[in-house]
């Protein structure tokens, strides 16, 4: 039996982790479904052997603030790359919200802004699909980004 972290069809998986509050467990289950349709190497890990953290953050105070205490959050994980997924609660698929990608200046980081309602999930709506096609993008970025490297490695290390 293959192990579920083997190479899909003979491709890299990009490993990853989620980091979410409970309360908003069915948003952040759904932008991950969504971004695992185009990146389908995507492939769940340990802390310690992701290259990649997922980590939502639903904004509950002001969007500066909530994301100031989740950057802390994530001082120890400095040579992941990470996706914010901020989260912000409306009804409304049309809301207009800060960008809070301003807000943020960590290295190997990417924010998105995302509409979700406590009952409905993550809404169907442009800015969502916007965010999710952003994520993934990144996400080829970053694991080629990784390739190149491991190649330049491999390479250095044959003319030793």
């Amino acid at each position: 039996i293959m192990a579920l972290n083997k190479k899909v069809k003979g491709k890299t998986p990009i490993k990853y982790r989620e980091d979410f509050p409970g309360n908003v467990e069915k948003p952040c289950k759904q932008f991950t479904a969504e971004l695992k349709q185009i990146r389908k190497t995507m492939t769940e890990a340990s802390k310690n052997t992701c290259k990649v953290i997922l980590f939502y953050i639903p904004i509950v105070s002001r969007a500066g603030t909530d994301i100031e205490a989740a950057l802390q959050k994530l001082n120890s994980d400095e040579e992941k790359y990470v996706a914010l997924v901020v989260l912000h609660h409306t009804f409304d698929k049309e809301s207009v919200v800060p960008d809070s990608s301003r807000a943020v200046n960590r290295e190997k980081t990417i924010t998105v802004d995302c509409l979700f309602h406590e009952d409905e999930g993550l809404l169907k709506c442009q800015k969502n699909e916007d965010a999710i096609k952003k994520v993934a993008d990144w996400l080829w970025h970053v694991k080629h980004q990784g390739d190149q490297a491991k190649e330049n490695k491999d390479r250095s290390n044959g003319k030793t």
